[in-house]
């Protein structure tokens, strides 16, 4: 017993003087920072586009590519050895694209996975070759069933794939992956055709289906009328 404690103390103690060596402070702040210290560029990260500068007192300011918060560190090898285990700042929002990255980074053979997903969530069979009114009206429905705030987290993607499938057939867009910055990268799906126009199936559909009534017809309309975003 006396090992253990001992163990679980010098974790604890070794945790809290590496937290005690980087600060997180808003984006605001930390440009501010670099604007009082004159800043200097240190590198710039190639897979996530994050950036580092040294200011005064040899400390780093690190910024993602996006997000409203980046971190001081007390010394570059403070900052390598942090960000080496991923950086520790928490994502504020849910983001369904970053908690499916398994079903989505390979998209185009994962199709009928997500369709099968969206068939079980509606108890509906889903054919993408079906255009007529009454098909979406029951899809509709089976949609109007489940709790507004269920929708976004049981149907977001699968529906949005489902969408985006409809799309392809008028045009001659295919599926590819669009890698987002931030805290955390991660790869999103689109619809891209011959002359690099990029389809958005997604496209306000969270509001959408946060509404006590959700149109499918009436959202696939706003879509198709979109086309190229």
């Amino acid at each position: 017993m006396k090992i253990i404690w001992t163990t679980f103390f010098l974790i604890t103690n070794l945790c809290l003087g590496m937290a005690q060596k980087y600060e997180i402070k808003s984006s605001l702040e930390l440009l501010k920072i670099l604007r009082e210290q004159n800043g200097q560029i240190l590198s710039e990260n190639e897979e996530d586009l994050s950036c580092a500068y040294t200011i005064n007192n040899n400390k780093i300011v690190w910024l993602p590519a996006s997000g409203g918060k980046g971190i001081v560190f007390e010394d570059e090898a403070t900052m390598r050895e942090v960000l080496k285990n991923g950086v520790p700042i928490e994502d504020d929002n849910y983001n369904p694209f970053k908690s499916n990255q398994e079903h989505l980074v390979n998209i185009a053979s994962e199709i009928n996975y997500w369709l099968k997903i969206l068939s079980e969530k509606l108890d509906l069979e889903i054919d993408v070759n079906k255009d007529d009114a009454s098909y979406y009206k029951e899809i509709s429905k089976r949609v109007n069933k489940i709790d507004p705030d269920d929708r976004n987290t049981d149907l977001f993607i699968p529906l949005g794939i489902f969408i985006g499938e409809k799309i392809k057939r008028g045009t001659s867009a295919h599926w590819q992956v669009e890698k987002k910055y931030g805290y955390r990268p991660y790869f999103m799906p689109i619809l891209i055709d011959a002359s690099e126009k990029k389809y958005h199936p997604w496209y306000k559909l969270y509001e959408h289906l946060s509404k006590k009534k959700f149109d499918f017809d009436k959202y696939l309309t706003l879509v198709n009328s979109l086309g190229a975003l």
